[in-house]
């Protein structure tokens, strides 16, 4: 088996960025000179920024530069056809898509159980109706039902998505039953992580924002809170303004959120800040 520094095979890898980031620490820790810069015109790049905001995950890696990262880095065939599946497969926007791929990553390291539970991961973050349920385990009159969970939803979700929504949160270990039949959810909130990109977290607000839409319909105004503004903002104070965001969200969570087993209702919370203008400048 083909094997990088400290013993860490290539295909324990799914993510392409993460793994040139690593393979590049290493070579830098016997080669100080193989900088991100270097290694930028080694690659063709102009200038060392596209680079970099690949092996930090926030730009995909373009096929036209496969030659030149497998032979600056000497990868084998194999782990040349395994890095370019890499590729294939962070691309990917849609579960089905991403199963296909998983499934050709998984044939060069079977034993790489890490694959499966990331694809299980990518279901659960996607899909607005996991959480959901998630947070519905905490009413006081929760039946791991899939019947009872779809009565009780106030959107339309058949008993197989409620199905493979519980099955999921089984197998992440996030909802678990005890011993005496009890539901256990294993932790009180789950996140991600902060102005990372994902296609999961994108798939998440764009179906949350859906499920919005149609409670703007169907909800009085008394059992919901809708508020839009348009404003203008200077660019630098987008960082502070996030902040801000952020801090309520968590000012209001602690504030209102009922304890285990007391509240009545599951209600979602969304808040979205987005650009309405195009920056001229950008576009020069």
């Amino acid at each position: 088996m083909e094997l990088l520094s400290d013993n860490l095979s290539i295909y324990s890898y799914s993510c392409p960025g993460l793994f040139l980031k690593d393979r590049w620490a290493a070579k830098k820790k016997l080669n100080p000179s193989f900088t991100i810069r270097s290694w930028s015109k080694i690659l063709g790049f102009k200038n060392n920024a596209p680079l970099s905001l690949m092996l930090n995950g926030k730009r995909s890696i373009p096929k036209k530069y496969l030659p030149r990262i497998v032979k600056s880095l000497k990868l084998s065939s194999k782990e040349s056809n395994y890095l370019e599946l890499m590729i294939d497969y962070s691309s990917q926007k849609d579960t089905d898509s991403k199963e296909y791929y998983l499934q050709k990553l998984s044939k060069y390291n079977q034993h790489n159980n890490s694959l499966g539970k990331e694809i299980d991961e990518f279901k659960y973050l996607e899909n607005p109706f996991c959480t959901a349920i998630l947070e519905m385990s905490s009413l006081p009159d929760f039946k791991l039902s899939p019947i009872w969970i779809k009565n009780r939803l106030a959107f339309d979700l058949s008993v197989q998505e409620i199905k493979v929504c519980l099955s999921l949160l089984d197998k992440l270990g996030l909802l678990t039953l005890s011993s005496e039949n009890q539901v256990i959810k294993k932790y009180p909130k789950i996140t991600n992580k902060k102005d990372v990109h994902s296609m999961g977290v994108q798939n998440y607000h764009q179906k949350a924002s859906q499920l919005a839409a149609e409670a703007v319909k169907k909800q009085s105004v008394d059992e919901r809170e809708f508020n839009s503004y348009s404003l203008n903002l200077n660019i630098e104070k987008i960082i502070e303004a996030k902040s801000e965001i952020r801090k309520f969200i968590n000012q209001f969570i602690t504030t209102f959120e009922s304890n285990e087993n007391e509240g009545d209702e599951t209600y979602q919370l969304n808040l979205q800040l987005f650009q309405l203008t195009n920056n001229l400048k950008e576009k020069q």
